[in-house]
């Protein structure tokens, strides 16, 4: 669809875990998040010549269920090398009303009613 019209944007997330290995990232996630940054930039090359762009994101720890049960020490010393100081929000990274799937997959059960009845106002 994209090819025959000569243009589009696609967007993939990734991770920060998958871009420098590291923090508290479980090697799954690392490795998944890796591959998806990795076929992001072939997407980008093969497709350029098409006008189109392909980008990955990759936010840093955001408080979400993966983030629920560390420790506050954990949380501090993985924060201490961030430029902000502190974890990210799913808002800051879906935004308020966008991404619904991912803000259903890293919210808590309890707040997927509240949070999507709000993107919705």
């Amino acid at each position: 669809m994209l090819v025959p019209q000569r243009s589009g944007r696609i967007i993939t997330l990734g991770s920060l875990a998958g871009q420098v290995g590291g923090l508290a990232a479980k090697r799954r996630l690392r490795s998944l998040k890796g591959g998806v940054i990795a076929l992001t930039k072939s997407i980008a090359t093969l497709l350029r010549t098409h006008g189109i762009t392909a980008n990955c994101v990759n936010p840093g720890i955001i408080d979400s269920l993966m983030t629920a049960g560390w420790s506050p020490d954990d949380l501090a010393r993985l924060t201490a090398g961030t430029p902000l100081g502190r974890i990210g929000t799913i808002d800051e990274v879906a935004g308020r009303g966008g991404l619904p799937r991912l803000r259903s997959r890293l919210l808590p059960s309890t707040a997927r009613t509240s949070t999507s009845t709000a993107a919705h106002d």
